[in-house]
């Protein structure tokens, strides 16, 4: 499936441009996660590229600016020298992010990791929750179509399983489904927005959402994300995305709700 500007584009004879903010973000997270964990300074990891020769002065600083996005080899040099520094690299979020045509097939081949085997019920196989959030309890493996269980995980494994499902209906033709999976997806942002490996660059997640947002016409017109309700969600002090967790009201005994980050169109009489 195809964006009305892609449309353009191939109409025209023009190609799509190879650069894509998610490239951009992966890059730039990439290489604040080894400055962080690995306590290095840009030129303590210049001077390790350097090393490993064939990289150019300032290669650091322009892969920070986007110009260009690392390439994968590039990559794997330096985790031969800086063992695990290339995990957030390879998380499958960010290829989930790209402003591109995905297939079923591709897509279901990013996640298959993260996946019990094929059958009558598939179930997501990621690690207990890595948040800034403050759920109680240990969240139980969902099933793959699950999203609010997803949005309950408040991580980026939470998010990256909702935007599969976001893109797979996108894949599949099905605006209905993709307007119900992208609500999710903006309830789980800010909880994976809250972890170290983003909180940072949270702006630039959003973008990059909203990007994969804009891919469908009908959830274009029909969904607006709230940015004031997600900022505050990110930089609260506490996120409770598990509804157990969260406190109940001391008359009605229900637990109380998060504020939606977003408002869907409707009819009014």
């Amino acid at each position: 499936m195809h964006t009305v500007a892609e449309t353009l584009l191939q109409i025209r004879g023009e190609r799509l441009s190879s650069k894509d903010p998610a490239d951009v973000l992966r890059t730039r997270i990439w290489l604040e996660t080894i400055f962080r964990e690995h306590r290095l300074s840009r030129r303590d990891v210049m001077k390790l590229l350097f090393n490993k020769g064939g990289f150019q002065s300032g290669i650091v600083l322009k892969w920070l600016k986007g110009h260009p996005s690392v390439k994968p080899r590039n990559v794997i040099k330096l985790a031969g020298v800086l063992p695990g520094s290339d995990f957030v690299y390879h998380l499958p979020l960010f290829d989930l992010l790209r402003n591109k045509p995905m297939k079923k097939s591709q897509l279901d081949q990013l996640i298959k990791v993260y996946c019990t085997p094929s059958g009558p019920l598939q179930f997501w196989q990621f690690p207990q929750p890595e948040s800034g959030g403050s759920n109680k309890f240990p969240i139980p493996p969902g099933f793959l179509f699950d999203s609010n269980a997803l949005f309950e995980r408040g991580d980026y494994y939470g998010l990256m399983g909702i935007l599969y499902l976001v893109r797979k209906a996108e894949a599949e033709n099905k605006p209905d489904e993709h307007l119900d999976y992208l609500k999710d997806a903006y309830r789980a942002l800010p909880g994976a927005c809250r972890h170290h490996y983003f909180r940072t660059r949270w702006r630039e997640l959003y973008r990059c959402v909203f990007a994969i947002h804009s891919r469908v016409p009908t959830s274009l017109m029909l969904l607006r994300p709230k940015l004031s309700i997600i900022e505050s969600q990110v930089t609260a002090r506490t996120h409770i995305t598990q509804r157990a967790s969260r406190p109940r009201h001391p008359l009605t005994c229900r637990f109380s709700e998060l504020e939606l980050p977003y408002e869907q169109a409707g009819f009014y009489r």
